[in-house]
């Protein structure tokens, strides 16, 4: 064979190998980059495996064949359009944010993961119960599931009480220093505080949406226990929600037995 015959062959082979590798990432084929490029390739070349994926996401990519001087048959790569300065700076900052995004939502699932485990270490031990204690006056005082509505409540009361941060600290400020309060026993008393005005406001008042009902009904007798006296209107409310309590009890009751029947019947 000619040596002509075989760098003919070779040409054949590296084109062929930069058309697969075009049509694999979507890019331009050209033969010449010389020619496209008007003299200035070397500009445009692009050797960086990560930066050819990123010319190819961008459909700026164009593939030679590689040239006849190469060694091996590796295709040559070039960006169409070079990239603006501020643009690299601008797809760089994409990239780190994206890495630092990615890197938050690993490290809060690893995270998330380490604190369960740990909880389910914790409660595999019973704690004292001033530990227990304490820790339940905390959570209620800064717990979230708390809404304003009950804090707002809280703070009246604690205050028409002579209780708790001064009355001119205002909203989740106020909440905030009464979690703060270094004393234990009044830290404990505005919880206690807190826990009744959240039950207040679960309590619904307005009958023309249910009225009253389980729960209405163990407030109002807990409160009964403290020396509370209902009112009339209160009253007819009590003995309205019982009636009721007391018949949905019975239907949940009378539905097994209905169901045996049936069953009994098809047999």
């Amino acid at each position: 064979i000619t040596s002509e015959s075989l760098s003919a062959v070779t040409a054949r082979k590296r084109r062929a190998a930069a058309e697969a590798r075009a049509q694999e990432l979507g890019a331009q084929l050209i033969d010449n980059p010389g020619q496209k490029f008007h003299g200035k390739e070397w500009s445009h070349e692009v050797t960086v495996a990560r930066e050819v994926e990123r010319h190819a996401k961008k459909g700026n990519l164009a593939v030679a064949p590689a040239a006849s001087w190469s060694a091996n048959d590796e295709p040559r790569y070039y960006a169409l359009a070079k990239d603006n300065p501020k643009q690299q700076v601008a797809d760089q900052a994409a990239q780190e944010r994206q890495a630092a995004e990615r890197r938050e939502k690993k490290g809060r699932s690893a995270g998330h993961k380490a604190r369960v485990a740990a909880l389910v270490q914790l409660a595999t031990k019973k704690p004292a119960a001033a530990e227990l204690r304490e820790h339940l006056v905390l959570h209620v005082l800064d717990a979230p599931t708390y809404d304003y509505r009950a804090k707002n409540l809280a703070r009246t009361i604690a205050i028409e009480a002579g209780m708790g941060p001064s009355d001119t600290t205002a909203g989740w400020d106020w909440m905030k220093a009464a979690a703060e309060e270094q004393d234990p026993a009044k830290r404990e008393l505005l919880a206690w505080i807190l826990i009744w005005a959240a039950r207040e406001q679960q309590h619904p008042d307005d009958t023309s949406h249910g009225g009253w009902n389980a729960r209405s009904i163990k407030y109002v007798e807990d409160l009964q226990e403290t020396g509370y006296e209902p009112g009339e209107w209160e009253q007819e409310q009590l003995a309205n929600a019982r009636r009721r309590v007391a018949e949905l009890t019975a239907r949940s009751d009378e539905e097994p037995a209905d169901d045996e029947d049936a069953m009994e019947g098809n047999e």
